[in-house]
């Protein structure tokens, strides 16, 4: 592997006319440590950039989408410069600005590679490579995924990255031997020229089935110098031992070369041949031995303990050993670390490129990123939909970059979209397994790849109006969408598609409501609407019925037609404004404040008056397999509290019953009545210790079906 040293300097914006430095601008400038590998004479691009060098590199600044930047070589001040495009002007990049440390900040190289000029595809090296222009046009230099923290601060402080040839390298010096007066050409045969440029930030090498067969001409001349080594490069390959590697040319004929055997040509690799040409080689083929791979530097990298690195999306920064014919070297004073591909699961590499005494050298070592561990899981083991509602998407939760697909046990009952997971009803009843399964990702690898949950499609009782009929008890407590659907749950009816707006409270044979003898459903609001004075009059009597005694008021089952005449506030009293009987309002305006929707064949939303209240409050307990008693105005909160039955509204996608709640029904002039969830009573109680219809309680409204 032939490496470029490249330092990245960060250096501060200078005020032109304070002088300062504004350590929240910090750019990114770019400097070529012009490291000497082991060479021959006359080779090409060994390890520096000429001047006017174009290098594309694809960058990431904090958190925005990764862009294609050029940077042009400067040999005269040793930098890339950024460019606003190939062959455009110079510009600046600048880190983001932000707190140090923070992925927000920082800037990673995807990837950066020269000829700039290369584009994904099918790419073919040159077939005449004895110029320079077409050796280096052939040539690929590349540069890993690298990530750069933002400096705290201003700081001169070189982040070093390492370039590495991604072709392989030959190189050839021939001399003339006995009879031979002159060499004129050297020709590689047969050579799989084309090779498949995929540029990722993922991708370790970009060198991929190579095919092609075609002549590379590594020297042309009327004279080649015996002395000097002449350079191609081709993408890896196997080169066949029974067929004509090499051709050297000469005054007095041809001489032809093969390998003694098959033979991997590696990428990234430079292999060299000292070749003396006879008389007696010319016009015949030779098996050739003794490749000089460049392979082994002096330096070498201990073993590295990558035990715990698994993927989290940063960095991973292994420091081994690293050491000279023996010497155990110093970090940062004979050699520097760069990394490479040492984000994403997978084999990364660590590179320690000598400096000082050291200079020169460079040695590599792989290590390797396991993948972290992915979950995959249903929001809901199982869910009974009712026919009617068209689809239904069970949430999936997934942490990890798998991809998913869905498949329906049951297609006769529900298909399911492969991508999305929405399923789609077709039967009217029956059930499928629902099956997610997700594959192992770059990064991510999971111990279980599926996640199941049973869906049933049912048609009884999917509706109010069905439960109308049927009168069970069994769906106190279900979920009511504004089209009458009804849900076992409130995500239930959210994953449908639908809109949640109340929870059924009370199911029973006679009617709830004594406005319509045909009702025999209550609906309770999921919600509350916030607290409320009952009116904003004391003193007055508001209604035609008010009582005082509580086994009275419970056998109330008048919301509907108290919430309706309470809101007739236009003369009682002689003063709109003070007269305002604002709870009943807030509870009949319940549509308008959130949107909502009624199903047809729905009452009002009102103010559930004390008998209502008392029918809901034994429903939901009877529904907690409680035994229900009516309501007093004594604490019964170990038998009825809504600590008891408040799990049956949550899971209707509504808040529990805690505070005081009005009902429609007055008490006196002075009071009206209200009922106390969690003590599991009702009351005419006040704060004030005068008239409790100034006081601020909960209003939640209902209908009745």
């Amino acid at each position: 592997m032939v490496v470029f040293g490249t330092l990245i300097i960060m250096t501060g914006c200078t005020n032109v006319e304070l002088g300062q430095q504004d350590n929240q601008r910090i750019p990114l400038e770019f400097s070529v440590n012009n490291l000497e590998m082991t060479r021959a004479t006359g080779d090409q691009q060994g390890a520096q950039f000429d001047d006017g060098t174009e290098v594309l590199m694809n960058l990431s600044i904090g958190t925005a989408a990764a862009q294609t930047y050029y940077f042009k070589y400067k040999s005269a001040e040793n930098l890339l410069v950024p460019l606003t495009a190939s062959g455009g002007s110079e510009t600046t990049l600048f880190y983001p600005e932000g707190v140090s440390g923070s992925a927000e900040t920082d800037v990673t190289i995807n990837y950066a590679y020269t000829p700039a000029t290369k584009a994904a595809g099918s790419v073919s090296v040159e077939t005449d490579q004895t110029s320079t222009p077409n050796y280096k046009m052939s040539d690929l230099v590349w540069l890993g995924s690298t990530t750069l923290h933002r400096p705290a601060s201003y700081t001169t402080t070189p982040v070093l990255l390492s370039f590495r040839h991604l072709l392989t390298k030959f190189s050839f010096k021939v001399a003339k031997g006995t009879g031979i007066g002159k060499i004129t050409s050297i020709v590689l045969k047969g050579m799989n020229n084309s090779y498949t440029f995929a540029p990722s930030a993922a991708q370790a090498s970009v060198v991929m089935s190579p095919t092609g067969s075609q002549d590379i001409a590594v020297a042309l001349g009327v004279d080649l110098a015996g002395g000097n080594y002449y350079t191609a490069v081709v993408p890896a390959q196997t080169i066949s031992g029974s067929t004509v590697f090499l051709e050297v040319t000469t005054d007095v004929g041809i001489a032809s070369y093969k390998i003694d055997a098959n033979k991997d040509f590696v990428a990234g690799i430079q292999y060299t041949l000292d070749l003396k040409i006879n008389y007696k080689d010319v016009n015949k083929t030779t098996t050739i031995t003794g490749w000089s791979e460049a392979t082994t530097p002096q330096m070498t990298i201990g073993t590295i303990d990558d035990a715990s690195f698994v993927y989290d999306g940063t960095v991973k920064v292994p420091e081994p050993t690293v050491t000279c014919q023996g010497v155990t070297l110093t970090k940062d004073v004979d050699y520097i670390l760069t990394y490479s591909d040492n984000v994403n699961a997978g084999t990364a590499t660590v590179a320690a490129v000598g400096i000082g005494t050291y200079a020169g050298n460079v040695a590599t070592a792989n290590f390797n990123i396991r993948k972290a561990a992915g979950t995959i899981s249903f929001s809901k083991n199982s869910a009974t939909i009712p026919s009617g509602v068209g689809s239904y998407t069970n949430p999936l939760t997934k942490t990890g970059d798998g991809t998913v697909t869905y498949a329906s046990g049951t297609t006769s009952v529900a298909t399911i979209n492969n991508s999305t997971g929405t399923v789609s009803l077709v039967a009217s009843t029956g059930s499928s397994v629902i099956t997610a399964t997700v594959a192992d990702g770059e990064n991510y690898t999971y111990a279980s790849h599926s996640a199941t949950y049973t869906l049933t499609v049912t048609n009884t009782n999917t509706t109010l109006a069905a439960l109308k009929t049927s009168k069970n008890v069994a769906y106190v407590g279900y979920c009511v969408s504004s089209d009458g659907y009804l849900f076992a749950s409130g995500d239930d009816c959210v994953n449908s598609g639908k809109t949640p707006i109340g929870f059924v409270a009370y199911v029973g044979n006679s009617t709830p409501d004594a406005s319509n003898s045909g009702y025999r459903i209550l609906v309770l609001a999921l919600k509350d609407r916030d607290t409320y004075v009952w009116c904003r009059h004391a003193g007055v009597q508001c209604t035609n019925n008010p009582t005082t005694d509580v086994s009275v008021a419970l056998t109330y089952l008048d919301g509907i037609s108290k919430s309706s005449y309470l809101d007739e506030t236009s003369s009682r009293a002689g003063n709109v404004n003070v007269h305002k009987h604002t709870a009943c309002q807030a509870a009949m305006n319940y549509d308008n404040v959130f949107g909502f929707s009624r199903p047809s064949g729905a009452s009002i939303w009102f103010l559930p008056s004390l008998g209502q209240w008392n029918l809901i409050a034994k429903a939901l307990i009877k529904k907690a397999n409680g035994t229900p008693t009516d309501l007093t105005t004594s604490y019964q909160e170990a038998t009825m509290s809504s600590t008891i039955y408040n799990s049956i509204i949550t899971n209707a996608g509504g808040t529990g019953l805690s505070s005081l709640q009005w009902a429609s029904t007055e008490y006196s002039n002075n009071g009206a009545w209200f009922y106390e969830p969690k003590n599991a009573r009702v009351s005419n109680w006040t704060s004030s210790g005068w008239a409790n219809k100034f006081d601020y309680h909960l209003a939640r409204a209902a209908f009745a079906y």
